[in-house]
Protein backbone atom coordinates (compact mmCIF):
# COMPACT_ATOMS: atom_id res chain seq x y z
CA UNK A 1 0.00 0.00 0.00
CA UNK A 2 2.94 2.90 0.80
CA UNK A 3 4.58 1.44 -2.67
CA UNK A 4 1.35 2.51 -4.50
CA UNK A 5 1.15 5.58 -2.39
CA UNK A 6 4.52 6.41 -3.48
CA UNK A 7 3.63 5.77 -6.92
CA UNK A 8 0.32 7.71 -6.79
CA UNK A 9 2.41 10.62 -5.13
CA UNK A 10 5.51 10.09 -7.96
CA UNK A 11 2.82 10.42 -10.86
CA UNK A 12 1.06 13.41 -9.90
CA UNK A 13 4.09 15.26 -8.66
CA UNK A 14 5.74 14.59 -12.43
CA UNK A 15 2.53 15.70 -13.82
CA UNK A 16 2.18 18.96 -12.02
CA UNK A 17 5.82 19.57 -12.80
CA UNK A 18 5.17 19.34 -16.36
CA UNK A 19 7.12 15.92 -16.68
CA UNK A 20 5.31 13.46 -19.05
CA UNK A 21 4.84 10.50 -17.91
CA UNK A 22 3.09 9.31 -21.16
CA UNK A 23 4.81 7.41 -23.96
CA UNK A 24 3.89 10.10 -26.62
CA UNK A 25 1.42 7.54 -28.55
CA UNK A 26 -2.13 8.21 -28.09
CA UNK A 27 -3.40 4.97 -28.62
CA UNK A 28 -5.37 3.32 -25.97
CA UNK A 29 -3.49 0.92 -23.32
CA UNK A 30 -4.18 -3.02 -22.64
CA UNK A 31 -4.47 -1.40 -18.62
CA UNK A 32 -4.65 2.54 -18.46
CA UNK A 33 -2.47 1.97 -14.82
CA UNK A 34 0.45 0.56 -16.44
CA UNK A 35 2.59 3.42 -15.70
CA UNK A 36 1.92 3.55 -12.33
CA UNK A 37 2.30 -0.40 -11.83
CA UNK A 38 5.94 0.31 -13.26
CA UNK A 39 6.60 2.84 -10.46
CA UNK A 40 5.30 0.99 -8.09
CA UNK A 41 7.62 -2.16 -9.44
CA UNK A 42 10.61 -0.01 -9.68
CA UNK A 43 9.76 1.31 -6.03
CA UNK A 44 9.66 -2.84 -4.58
CA UNK A 45 12.48 -3.81 -6.13
CA UNK A 46 14.64 -3.03 -3.30
CA UNK A 47 17.45 -1.92 -6.02
CA UNK A 48 18.99 1.62 -4.80
CA UNK A 49 19.21 2.23 -8.22
CA UNK A 50 15.21 2.37 -9.24
CA UNK A 51 14.10 3.45 -5.48
CA UNK A 52 13.60 7.14 -4.50
CA UNK A 53 14.58 8.57 -1.85
CA UNK A 54 16.77 11.19 0.63
CA UNK A 55 19.73 9.46 1.42
CA UNK A 56 20.71 9.95 5.35
CA UNK A 57 23.96 12.40 5.48
CA UNK A 58 23.93 13.88 2.23
CA UNK A 59 22.70 17.25 2.96
CA UNK A 60 18.90 16.63 2.15
CA UNK A 61 20.18 15.75 -1.55
CA UNK A 62 17.58 13.28 -2.92
CA UNK A 63 17.78 10.59 -5.66
CA UNK A 64 14.47 10.47 -7.21
CA UNK A 65 12.72 9.31 -10.57
CA UNK A 66 12.13 12.28 -12.94
CA UNK A 67 10.25 10.38 -15.71
CA UNK A 68 8.98 7.75 -17.15
CA UNK A 69 7.91 6.36 -20.67
CA UNK A 70 6.04 2.87 -21.60
CA UNK A 71 7.84 2.11 -24.87
CA UNK A 72 5.97 -1.21 -25.50
CA UNK A 73 5.41 -4.75 -25.16
CA UNK A 74 7.69 -7.84 -26.08
CA UNK A 75 6.16 -11.08 -27.24
CA UNK A 76 7.86 -14.17 -28.05
CA UNK A 77 6.22 -17.46 -27.43
CA UNK A 78 4.88 -17.87 -24.08
CA UNK A 79 6.58 -14.89 -23.11
CA UNK A 80 5.84 -11.58 -22.29
CA UNK A 81 7.50 -8.21 -20.99
CA UNK A 82 7.08 -4.82 -20.87
CA UNK A 83 9.86 -2.35 -21.92
CA UNK A 84 10.16 1.34 -20.11
CA UNK A 85 12.50 4.25 -20.30
CA UNK A 86 13.39 5.86 -17.57
CA UNK A 87 15.09 8.74 -15.90
CA UNK A 88 16.44 9.65 -12.83
CA UNK A 89 17.83 12.78 -11.33
CA UNK A 90 20.63 12.93 -8.23
CA UNK A 91 19.55 16.74 -6.95
CA UNK A 92 22.28 18.99 -6.57
CA UNK A 93 22.31 20.36 -2.90
CA UNK A 94 19.60 22.63 -1.17
CA UNK A 95 20.13 26.04 -1.63
CA UNK A 96 23.45 25.46 -3.92
CA UNK A 97 24.16 25.51 -7.59
CA UNK A 98 27.32 23.36 -7.25
CA UNK A 99 27.52 20.12 -7.39
CA UNK A 100 24.77 19.93 -10.03
CA UNK A 101 22.32 18.23 -10.40
CA UNK A 102 23.08 14.53 -12.11
CA UNK A 103 20.74 12.44 -14.43
CA UNK A 104 21.24 8.67 -14.92
CA UNK A 105 18.87 6.81 -17.64
CA UNK A 106 18.17 3.42 -17.65
CA UNK A 107 16.18 0.58 -19.95
CA UNK A 108 13.90 -1.51 -17.65
CA UNK A 109 12.64 -4.43 -18.62
CA UNK A 110 9.39 -5.99 -16.63
CA UNK A 111 7.62 -9.28 -15.95
CA UNK A 112 3.83 -9.14 -16.35
CA UNK A 113 3.72 -8.90 -12.27
CA UNK A 114 5.67 -5.59 -12.95
CA UNK A 115 9.00 -7.36 -11.02
CA UNK A 116 12.34 -6.71 -13.02
CA UNK A 117 13.53 -8.88 -15.14
CA UNK A 118 16.36 -6.75 -16.52
CA UNK A 119 17.89 -3.32 -16.69
CA UNK A 120 21.07 -1.48 -18.20
CA UNK A 121 22.26 2.27 -18.50
CA UNK A 122 20.74 2.05 -22.27
CA UNK A 123 18.64 5.64 -23.19
CA UNK A 124 16.19 4.59 -25.11
CA UNK A 125 13.89 7.28 -24.75
CA UNK A 126 11.83 8.03 -28.04
CA UNK A 127 12.42 4.71 -28.81
CA UNK A 128 9.31 2.76 -29.85
CA UNK A 129 8.63 -1.10 -30.63
CA UNK A 130 7.90 -2.67 -33.85
CA UNK A 131 6.91 -6.18 -33.55
CA UNK A 132 9.35 -7.53 -31.13
CA UNK A 133 11.79 -4.99 -32.64
CA UNK A 134 13.11 -1.78 -30.52
CA UNK A 135 13.08 1.28 -33.24
CA UNK A 136 14.89 3.89 -32.53
CA UNK A 137 16.40 6.13 -35.98
CA UNK A 138 17.11 2.52 -36.73
CA UNK A 139 16.73 -0.57 -35.39
CA UNK A 140 18.21 -0.94 -32.00
CA UNK A 141 17.30 -4.75 -31.09
CA UNK A 142 15.66 -7.19 -32.53
CA UNK A 143 14.26 -9.67 -29.41
CA UNK A 144 13.07 -12.28 -31.20
CA UNK A 145 16.56 -13.12 -32.22
CA UNK A 146 18.16 -16.28 -30.64
CA UNK A 147 21.84 -15.53 -31.72
CA UNK A 148 23.40 -17.32 -29.29
CA UNK A 149 26.03 -14.46 -28.64
CA UNK A 150 23.18 -12.57 -27.14
CA UNK A 151 21.99 -15.39 -24.60
CA UNK A 152 24.96 -15.68 -23.22
CA UNK A 153 26.30 -12.15 -23.11
CA UNK A 154 23.75 -9.74 -23.03
CA UNK A 155 22.48 -7.16 -25.41
CA UNK A 156 25.71 -5.20 -26.12
CA UNK A 157 24.01 -2.73 -28.22
CA UNK A 158 21.92 -2.04 -25.37
CA UNK A 159 24.74 -1.53 -22.89
CA UNK A 160 24.99 -4.68 -21.83
CA UNK A 161 21.59 -5.13 -20.94
CA UNK A 162 21.12 -9.11 -19.64
CA UNK A 163 18.90 -11.65 -21.53
CA UNK A 164 15.97 -11.96 -19.88
CA UNK A 165 14.30 -14.83 -21.71
CA UNK A 166 14.02 -18.49 -20.32
CA UNK A 167 16.62 -20.20 -22.23
CA UNK A 168 19.92 -18.04 -22.14
CA UNK A 169 23.46 -20.03 -22.26
CA UNK A 170 25.59 -20.98 -19.58
CA UNK A 171 29.41 -20.10 -19.90
CA UNK A 172 29.51 -24.10 -19.57
CA UNK A 173 27.14 -24.57 -22.34
CA UNK A 174 28.76 -21.61 -24.36
CA UNK A 175 32.13 -23.60 -24.32
CA UNK A 176 30.40 -26.84 -25.67
CA UNK A 177 31.08 -26.45 -29.45
CA UNK A 178 28.71 -28.72 -30.20
CA UNK A 179 25.85 -27.70 -28.25
CA UNK A 180 26.61 -24.24 -29.95
CA UNK A 181 26.49 -25.36 -33.10
CA UNK A 182 23.01 -26.97 -33.05
CA UNK A 183 21.64 -23.87 -31.57
CA UNK A 184 23.54 -21.77 -34.54
CA UNK A 185 21.65 -24.44 -37.10
CA UNK A 186 18.42 -23.86 -35.19
CA UNK A 187 18.59 -20.09 -35.18
CA UNK A 188 19.59 -20.06 -38.78
CA UNK A 189 16.56 -22.72 -39.41
CA UNK A 190 14.01 -20.26 -37.55
CA UNK A 191 14.79 -17.28 -39.59
CA UNK A 192 14.58 -19.15 -42.72
CA UNK A 193 11.35 -20.01 -41.98
CA UNK A 194 10.42 -16.28 -40.49
CA UNK A 195 11.65 -14.84 -44.21
CA UNK A 196 9.60 -17.77 -45.96
CA UNK A 197 6.76 -16.71 -44.45
CA UNK A 198 6.93 -13.17 -44.89
CA UNK A 199 7.49 -13.58 -48.82
CA UNK A 200 4.24 -15.66 -49.08
CA UNK A 201 2.55 -12.73 -47.25
CA UNK A 202 3.80 -9.89 -49.43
Amino acid sequence: MKALKLALLLAFTAFGSGVSFAGGREEPMADPKTLLKMVEGLEKSGDDRFTSSKPPKENGITYHLSSIEFIGTIVRGKERFLIASTFYIRSRNPGRDTPPARGHSFMIVFRPDFSIAAASRADISGCHMDGNRLIGEEVVADFDSRDVRVRHGGYVELAGLPYFFSDPISDKQWEDDEFIKREVEAEEARKRKVEEEEAKNR
